[in-house]
């Protein structure tokens, strides 16, 4: 899984649920289940999360993830609810070309996803 990377949309001001990605689950916020995820399944990988809030990267690296995920400073014209994860990922991808092949876009709130699935999902698509 080496050719390709996992990014995580992950907006701080969600109208309905304030800072959903980092509610609790089990004790750990949302997200950081889904980063758990991905590095099972990938151990190699790389790791995006964008977002546009400061709480959401306190909460990634309270959680233990400092070393496994870069954080990615979104610009402030796409940190609002009429950004679509597109523009945002086509933002990122313009502004960093990675070196990766392929972007998997894994939400932060996918918490019950497992290892298994992602790698079954990525060796599918390959």
């Amino acid at each position: 899984m080496t050719d390709c990377f996992f990014f995580i949309p992950a907006r701080g001001g969600s109208k309905r649920f304030p800072l959903k990605n980092i509610a609790l689950l089990h004790g750990k916020p949302l997200i950081s289940h889904v980063v758990s995820a991905i590095r099972q399944a990938a151990p190699e990988a790389r790791i995006v999360v964008s977002t546009e809030d400061q709480r959401i990267v306190e909460a990634i690296m309270h959680a233990g993830h400092r070393e496994e995920v870069l954080i990615d400073l979104r610009p402030g014209n796409l940190g609002g609810d009429t950004a679509s994860v597109s523009q945002v990922l086509y933002e990122f991808l313009q502004r960093t070309e990675p070196r990766e092949a392929i972007c998997a876009c894994v939400y932060p709130t996918a918490s019950l996803l497992t290892p298994d699935t992602i790698r079954r999902a990525v060796d599918q698509f390959f």
